[in-house]
């Protein structure tokens, strides 16, 4: 779901197929981090 998103907004604009990915990395890395931070317990 997300990776066709993705390749519509890469064949949309693929000048700035880089900055998106950089953006989208980015993106996913704060997802992953939060969640991974909710799951684990406070100290």
């Amino acid at each position: 779901m997300e990776m066709v998103h993705v390749v519509s907004i890469e064949i949309l604009c693929p000048p700035t197929a880089k900055t998106l990915m950089l953006a989208l990395v980015k993106m996913l890395a704060h997802k992953y981090y939060w969640v991974n931070d909710n799951r684990m317990p406070k100290r």
